[in-house]
């Protein structure tokens, strides 16, 4: 670029880079893939940032911890320390001799350095009394990069470091229609080109509707409607519908799927549903509301743009999650 970049923007760009990688010391500022020795000028000036930035951080912690300062991310990095330096025996057994057993959920928001906690405090087998060790997740929701999760960590741990994988068959929550549908729809299906991720077929619990949405309580539940979602009276909700911009209208994308979305939502909350009481266990009808509409989103800034579209036409719309 031929854009000169001022002290000031240089600046701001250090100091939001360090920041983001004090909240989450488990990224990796350069892929362990690049060569920094390689003649490239644009690899050597990303090795220069990310030896600048480490060192700012470095600096920082020394002063954290000089002043008695501790921070939820500073307990992790800390603990990864101790772990793999000189004390690294003696801080593994101190935590060996609390737990016998040890079970991480939902492990594909794990970054890398939590990983090396888990697996050096508690499975690592060069030192004595190892633990039991079991993590249970689903590596395709590593995508959205929750905290820093990183999908490669979640691999390294299952397929090189697991001494066995299992995956569920049931699934306790969805309609059978729908999983009828995902099933067709993915089986077969990888998600890395290495057979490491793949989609996992499953069956629907005993005795799960067809089609229903649960929900803590509905508003009418008269007796006549109690056979919806069974074989006998077809619902007129689609399980699963998939909807695609015609190549030839790709530059006007965007603009074509926000427009869309809204006259989907507008459907939806002009339309009724079978409703599934999960404390009464009866069955009923009600208007769709907004709160029962979610929309999942790539970056916060889609997020921001698809609720204030909703808003401006007067559908109720909030953000849910913290700076995630």
């Amino acid at each position: 670029s031929k854009t000169r970049e001022t002290p000031s923007k240089i600046e701001s760009a250090v100091i939001t880079v360090v920041e983001r990688f004090l909240g989450n010391q488990g990224s990796l500022l350069l892929s362990p893939d690049t060569d920094i020795t390689e003649p490239d000028a644009a690899i050597s000036l990303a090795g220069e940032w990310g030896a600048l930035v480490q060192d700012i951080v470095a600096d920082i912690k020394d002063r954290r911890r000089s002043a008695g300062v501790a921070t939820f991310d500073t307990l992790i990095s800390d603990l990864a320390e101790q772990l793999s330096g000189i004390n690294g025996e003696a801080a593994a057994a101190a935590l060996r001799s609390r737990f016998s057993v040890v079970m991480v959920d939902e492990f594909q928001d794990t970054d890398r350095m939590q990983w090396q906690i888990f697996h050096r405090g508690f499975a690592d087998t060069s030192l004595p009394n190892p633990r039991t060790l079991i993590i249970v997740g689903d590596p395709k929701q590593a995508i959205y990069r929750f905290r820093g999760a990183d999908v490669a960590t979640y691999i390294s741990a299952a397929h090189t470091q697991a001494n066995s994988l299992h995956a569920l068959a049931v699934n306790q929550r969805s309609d059978a229609l729908l999983l009828e549908g995902l099933n067709a729809l993915f089986a077969g299906s990888t998600f890395d080109g290495a057979d490491r991720i793949k989609y996992e077929t499953v069956a629907p619990r005993d005795g799960a509707l067809e089609m229903g949405i649960s929900f803590p309580a509905a508003r009418e539940m008269p007796d006549a409607l109690s056979t919806l979602g069974t074989p006998n009276t077809p619902n007129p909700v689609k399980p699963i519908e998939i909807r695609w911009v015609s190549p030839e209208e790709k530059t006007e994308s965007t603009d074509i799927i926000l427009a869309d979305l809204v006259d989907v939502v507008r459907d939806h909350l002009g339309a009724t549903l079978p409703v599934f009481d999960a404390e009464r266990c009866e069955v009923g009808r009600r208007d769709v509301e907004p709160g029962d509409i979610g929309i999942l989103v790539k970056s916060n800034t889609d997020g921001d743009k698809i609720a204030l579209l909703l808003r401006k036409h007067g559908i109720p719309a909030v953000r849910s999650g913290v700076g995630s």
